[in-house]
């Protein structure tokens, strides 16, 4: 699920952080009991965003 899928408002200041408490809530109000990621060969560990995800999904 994405944020912008589920119709969710993106304030201009969300970080990450706020943004994944926001996905995670409707995922949890919908009792969503699995979450497909794609694309995930596309992650770059090298770049502090790649970094980033990977930590998160962990």
């Amino acid at each position: 699920m994405s944020a912008r899928f589920l119709g969710l408002p993106i304030p201009a200041r969300a970080n990450m952080t706020d943004i994944i408490d926001a996905v995670c809530g409707v995922a949890i109000g919908t009792s969503a009991s699995m979450v497909l990621v794609d694309e995930i060969h596309n992650m770059q560990l090298a770049t502090r965003n790649g970094a980033d995800v990977s930590d998160t999904l962990k």
